[in-house]
């Protein structure tokens, strides 16, 4: 996802955006990269928490082990930048 269709999502459906878009397209790009899914998989998993079924991020819809590496795992990448 680029940052204006971030920005258009936040706005669209939260009213407002309260975090940098550049930084979150970036984040999203290199853990997608990195786990070998798209990018708007993961968008979707930190901001709505939708489940990627090949990560297998979700259980009885709560984060797995794996799922709350993930979140730590972007949220790394985005602080750095």
């Amino acid at each position: 996802m680029k940052a204006t269709e971030i920005k258009e999502y936040l706005t669209s459906k939260y009213g407002k955006v309260v975090h940098d878009v550049d930084k979150m397209e970036l984040s999203c790009k290199e853990v997608a990269h990195i786990h070998s899914v798209e990018p708007k998989d993961i968008f979707h998993f930190m901001v709505e928490n939708q489940a990627i079924v090949q990560l297998y991020t979700h259980s009885y819809g709560f984060n797995t082990a794996y799922g709350r590496q993930l979140k730590t795992q972007f949220s790394e990448v985005y602080d750095s930048m």
